[in-house]
């Protein structure tokens, strides 16, 4: 009785995976977050539905059951780590695209697809099978491939937390960051299973008593938090997130009045913000149509023109004020100040002081 319980919340829990993941996927305006996801969703429920099948006495009996199971790649976790990886990127960073280069992240999944083969081999006839080698070899296998499937997946969450981290002011971060501790949290489970499961001595053991419920009952529950939370989000477009990250940049600037540091680089305003070099590049040229040189070296050539205007540093040279204004070079102040007043800065102090 308790065993067609578990059974058949394994079987919701596929369900609804294939129902949010489609939902996902195929929804009006779907952006690359919404099909990433719907994907992660629609492979981990297929692994679940594979699960649920192989408690079925038909399904064990059934001679064409037999070699679609072995024959269907039903169970592809190493692309789980990928896609949650891709995901987390496509949601934070509304610019970014999946390249050729990200494709490759999913080579590993070879792994998996190495007893599809196999079978397949046997079946055609390339590869002889004697009473049984060809499924005891499929068996032993899958047992030890799971290693390298939580390590793949384990990777893959340290990796998008630290990318995350880049864009702590991104407005999709505290989803991410909650999602992600989420499948951290699953991989500790995966881990308590796993040490006894890839002993010889417990192998058969666990699976005759403890079966895959104590993984695929917390995953139905995570397919179906990550469905539902995944399918409500608002994921921005670039103009709006740039628009948002344009005034935080600003106000960072301003508030810690940065550019007064002559040292000051495009990393260091980046880690100040919690962006990534690359996001910040990306929303000076895009939103305010600029580069970071050209973005600090503003306020720095405002910071002067206001010094010289409360005549409060007549006693210092113009050299003088232009180094704690963040020029750390007179001739490149020179250049920069004439280029974006059309004076020169002994011209703009003198026109100042005419005036007074």
């Amino acid at each position: 009785m308790i065993y067609n319980l578990l059974n058949t919340l394994v079987l919701l829990g596929s369900l609804q995976g294939f129902i949010l993941g489609i939902l996902l996927i195929r929804r009006k305006n779907a952006r690359l977050p919404n099909r990433l996801l719907g994907a992660l969703l629609g492979l981990i429920a297929l692994a679940s539905l594979n699960v649920y099948l192989n408690t079925q006495t038909w399904y064990n009996t059934l001679y064409f059951c037999k070699y679609f199971d072995a024959l269907f790649p039903f169970m592809l976790p190493m692309t789980f780590g990928p896609l949650l990886f891709l995901y987390t990127r496509a949601t934070l960073d509304p610019g970014f695209a999946v390249t050729r280069r990200d494709r490759l992240h999913v080579v590993p999944v070879l792994i998996d697809l190495i007893p599809y083969g196999f079978a397949w081999c046997v079946v055609l006839g390339f590869i002889p099978s004697h009473h049984g080698s060809a499924g005891r070899f499929i068996d032993t296998y899958n047992v030890y491939a799971d290693i390298p499937r939580w390590l793949s997946i384990t990777f893959y969450v340290f990796l998008s937390m630290r990318y995350a981290r880049l864009y702590r002011t991104a407005p999709g971060y505290s989803w991410i960051r909650e999602c992600l501790w989420v499948f951290a949290g699953f991989q500790a489970i995966w881990l308590v299973y796993l040490v006894p499961y890839i002993l010889p001595k417990y192998t058969y053991w666990m699976l005759d008593h403890l079966a895959w419920y104590p993984l695929f009952l917390p995953l139905g529950v995570l397919t179906y938090w990550l469905g539902l939370k995944g399918y409500t989000m608002v994921y921005p477009r670039t103009s709006s997130v740039s628009g948002h990250l344009a005034s935080l940049l600003i106000k960072a600037v301003e508030d810690g009045r940065l550019f007064l540091n002559p040292q000051l680089n495009l990393d260091q305003l980046a880690a100040g913000v919690g962006l990534s070099p690359k996001m910040v590049s990306a929303v000076l040229n895009q939103h305010l149509r600029k580069n970071f040189t050209e973005f600090i070296n503003e306020y720095r050539v405002r910071a002067f023109q206001e010094r010289i205007q409360t005549g409060h540093d007549n006693h210092l040279t113009i050299a003088g004020i232009a180094s704690e204004c963040g020029f750390n070079s007179q001739a490149t102040f020179q250049r920069i100040f004439k280029q974006y007043t059309g004076l020169t800065p002994s011209a703009f102090r003198k026109t100042t002081q005419i005036r007074k």
